[in-house]
């Protein structure tokens, strides 16, 4: 059975590697994934297997994490060591030694075990939790674009409400215009009929004047040819 590889070996790093190294390699692995060179092994998706790195570099590049890890790792290699030792010992082993060594080989694979399990549950929730993460960056990108959407339906309506404005306003200043240039028409038509109305009466009284003079010139003279005739 092939031995299941280690945190390091997911990043291709010694276990000795510092946390420099550690964060070269993970980020050396994102620039591929992100350039969809990134190659998986046989039967693992692209995104699975970017998520097993991300796991292997959350537990490593925390000085915790890494510490604990690197315990159950011990443990793992004592207890294998102890089952090599067990079906090697010599036949003359006490049954008492040997139940001590089965004991501890059943534990150590307990404890196996459930770091597998904690592993397969934490890599399962990194999943959950960058698909979560994707799921929010495509509704904040909606929401972001609904919101440039309706900013720029605020700017069209503002401009189409500023030109109807100044439409109004060019409308409004039109019909003043032409207002004033109707009471002024109308202004000067009176003016003008009062002036014809004028020079009418004026004309009138000249020529009743000039009538009342040829009258008085025609009584004068009846009046003067009258006293000759009477001397």
């Amino acid at each position: 059975m092939a031995a299941k590889k280690s945190l390091y070996d997911i990043l291709e790093v010694s276990p000795s590697a510092s946390d420099d190294t550690i964060k070269a390699a993970f980020e050396r692995f994102t620039k591929k994934f992100e350039q969809k060179t990134l190659t998986p092994p046989h039967g693992l998706g692209l995104d699975t297997y970017y998520s097993v790195l991300l796991d292997a570099y959350r537990t490593l590049s925390v000085p915790e994490k890494r510490k604990a890890y690197d315990a159950r790792q011990n443990q793992l290699s004592a207890a294998q060591a102890s089952s090599s030792d067990y079906y090697d010992a010599p036949s003359g082993m006490s049954f008492a030694m040997k139940a001590v060594i089965v004991i501890g080989i059943l534990a150590g694979g307990a404890y196996y075990y459930k770091s597998q399990s904690d592993a397969e549950i934490e890599k399962t929730r990194l999943i959950a939790e960058a698909k979560k993460a994707q799921l929010e960056a495509l509704d904040r990108e909606k929401e972001i674009a609904e919101r440039e959407a309706l900013q720029r339906d605020r700017q069209i309506g503002a401009t189409e409400n500023s030109k109807t404005r100044q439409e109004y306003e060019a409308a409004r200043r039109d019909a003043e215009r032409t207002s004033e240039q109707l009471r002024r028409n109308e202004e000067q038509a009176r003016r003008d009929e009062e002036r014809k109305r004028y020079e009418e009466e004026r004309k009138r009284a000249e020529e009743q004047r000039r009538n009342e003079q040829r009258a008085e010139a025609e009584r004068q003279k009846v009046i003067r040819d009258a006293s000759r005739l009477r001397f």
